[in-house]
């Protein structure tokens, strides 16, 4: 029938398996072959509206190496509807298809794009130090460097890269960025530079480089004349992700303001975007942003957006993140109970995943909740695991609120000399990093614990650096307790 609207059916499955099972396997194939030539001859607009299909019958066609690019096509065009176990099993049948398929260069090349494609969905869904992601990366690598495609080593190198960073592997990712920027810079292509110069600023402001992660995201971002680069446009956008850091740098530097003007529009931007990874990555980055100057309202409502979209659209990395600032607003408005449960069920998640990038930042806040709730055992063992994971992944930007904590916890239990000896060195810590936001908190600290005049004179000084933040819950509450120490040392 030449009319393409009319389909046919069978009343049930058990006698379509029957008359399936009948055919010879050679008729099989041939009749596969059939249906994905007469799909494919409709028209282009039914190859992508259904490239499983086509991709199904060119399997079963014992066509392999015809079957993968339409493999592709569909594990990419789930990925666009963030429908992550759908695009895992496209991937893995174009993988196992061209299994059969005879050895050459064309096999490389489709098994390269598959593992490629395969290594930035988990990159998105399970974060940059899952060991699936270090596998899918690793074989990209080994494909791409096989059949010399240079353009595609170029987009495999800086994944690979973040991959090490959380993992402890600081020299290995710091020589795969160098020869990724050489690499970019030779073919001219801006958009991997961008890359490249990302994972170096994001590994630097993890280890406390904050000033030399500043220059490198900086650069990043100029780097980018475009803000979409298609084989990351639904994990992992590279401009909206540089101008994150940017964000996230600023606030902790001190620059408050300036830090949450670009992140509302980076949210704004993610929202009109509408693919819900990307919207959930600007929630948890803006309530994570929020949590540094204690502006529990803010981290609410970003995280109660973000809890929301995620259970419609689940990611275990971003959803893990978003129960965590969730559960750290809910204890923070004084459920300390509801709160930190909520905040262990997140952090379980993040575990799960097995990526540690960040995991340090979030041991902190964690051991904040528990010193609120006045459980100083708990707070000191959490903080004792940071340490261990900042031993292991050198994320150091975590060490001076650590032992701020740890100072705190030495207040509660009444030793003072050691609390106010262990926020000195919070507080020159936090100044060597040039982080601002720990700066104050440090600083804050070590004038209730002291009330002596030099600590309010280093707390006044701290308060003058900042650029903006003066509605944030902690400068008001620093800023009142100056003002206290102004009145009774006069």
């Amino acid at each position: 029938d030449e009319d393409a609207s009319n389909t046919y059916s069978f009343t049930h499955a058990l006698v379509r398996d029957a008359a399936y099972g009948s055919l010879l396997r050679k008729r099989r194939r041939e009749l596969h072959g059939t249906i994905a030539e007469a799909l494919r001859g409709r028209d282009s607009a039914h190859d992508r509206a259904l490239p499983e299909l086509l991709a199904h019958h060119l399997t079963a066609a014992n066509r392999p190496l015809d079957a993968a690019p339409y493999w592709l096509a569909a594990g990419q065009r789930a990925m666009e509807r963030a429908a992550v176990s759908e695009a895992t099993t496209h991937l893995a049948k174009g993988l196992e298809a061209l299994a059969d398929a005879p050895e050459g260069a064309q096999r490389a090349q489709l098994q390269l794009e598959l593992t490629f494609s395969q290594a930035t969905m988990l990159q998105g869904t399970l974060g940059h130090g899952a060991p699936q992601v270090g596998d899918a990366f690793s074989r990209a690598r080994e494909l791409s460097e096989a059949v010399g495609d240079t353009a595609m080593l170029l987009k495999v190198l800086p994944g690979l890269g973040q991959f090490y960073i959380p993992r402890g592997g600081a020299e290995l990712a710091t020589e795969l960025n160098a020869r990724t920027i050489a690499l970019a810079e030779e073919a001219r292509n801006p958009v991997v530079q961008s890359h490249a110069y990302r994972g170096r600023g994001f590994m630097l402001a993890l280890q406390g480089h904050l000033r030399d992660a500043m220059d490198n995201i900086d650069r990043a971002i100029e780097c980018l004349t475009v803000d979409t680069d298609p084989s990351h446009q639904y994990i992992v956008h590279p401009l909206l992700f540089a101008q994150t850091w940017q964000a996230m740098l600023l606030s902790w530097q001190g620059h408050v303001d300036e830090a949450r003007r670009i992140q509302h529009e980076i949210l704004e931007r993610c929202l009109a975007d509408g693919h819900p990874y990307i919207v959930q990555s600007a929630y948890a980055y803006t309530a994570l942003l929020a949590e540094v100057w204690e502006d529990v309202e803010a981290v609410l409502e970003a995280s109660s957006e973000h809890v929301a979209l995620g259970e419609r659209f689940p990611n275990p990395l971003y959803g893990a993140m978003g129960l965590m600032h969730h559960g750290w607003a809910v204890a923070r408005q004084g459920n300390s109970e509801a709160g930190i449960q909520e905040f262990l069920e997140g952090l379980a998640g993040f575990r799960a995943t097995g990526s540690r990038a960040t995991l340090p930042m979030y041991l902190g806040l964690l051991g904040s909740l528990y010193l609120e709730a006045g459980d100083v055992d708990a707070s000191r063992e959490t903080v004792d695991e940071l340490f261990d994971v900042v031993e292991a992944t050198q994320e150091r930007s975590a060490l001076p609120e650590a032992l701020r904590l740890r100072a705190e916890a030495a207040h509660l239990e009444g030793d003072d000399p050691t609390a106010v000896a262990t926020a000195h060195g919070a507080l020159a810590l936090a100044w060597k990093q040039g982080a601002g936001g720990w700066e104050l908190l440090c600083a804050h600290s070590l004038a209730l614990f002291t009330k002596d005049r030099a600590a309010a004179t280093e707390l006044s000084t701290t308060l003058d650096r900042l650029h903006g933040g003066q509605d944030t819950p902690l400068v008001v509450r620093a800023t009142a307790l100056r003002d206290e120490l102004a009145g009774t040392l006069a």
